[in-house]
């Protein structure tokens, strides 16, 4: 089987629909939840928000409708945890070994990146000095930045 028949089936013996169009790898899977976590937060971090009412405010995009339909009553935070005990068990140990990059987008700040990333701006430093940074002002647009383990 391959990743995303593994996290596929993982995913729905847990009754959880899977958007298998986008997440076709590890890499991707982290993408997604770090997609869906940082607009949850953006909304309000409210614990009983679902993932249909975090999509109907146009807070992410990429799911099918689909997927939003049988996510009408599923909580983000439930989505979230169980997808990253999913890609754990799937992807075991080789998730862990890659890094996780982040790619700049025009207006970020390292510290904007490392709220968003990290969930603390107070850890620009770690991002900073993963990437050899002399000046943390000097990030430009597109490049591509190792998002180092708290």
């Amino acid at each position: 089987m391959s990743f995303i028949d593994d996290f596929s089936s993982c995913m729905r013996k847990s009754g959880l629909p899977t958007p298998e169009k986008i997440v076709d790898s590890p890499d991707r899977v982290i993408e997604l939840l770090d997609r869906l976590h940082a607009a949850w937060v953006k909304a309000g971090h409210n614990e009983k928000m679902t993932l249909a009412a975090l999509a109907a405010i146009g807070a992410i995009t990429g799911l099918d409708e689909a997927i939003l339909r049988a996510a009408v009553d599923i909580t983000v935070r439930h989505y979230l945890d169980t997808a990253a005990i999913c890609l754990a068990r799937v992807a075991g140990g080789a998730i862990w070994k890659a890094p996780r990059t982040y790619t700049v987008k025009p207006g970020d700040t390292l510290s904007g990146i490392a709220r968003e990333v990290l969930g603390n701006a107070d850890l620009w430093p770690k991002i900073a000095q993963a990437n050899h940074l002399s000046n943390p002002n000097t990030i430009t647009v597109g490049q591509v930045l190792v998002i180092p383990a708290t």
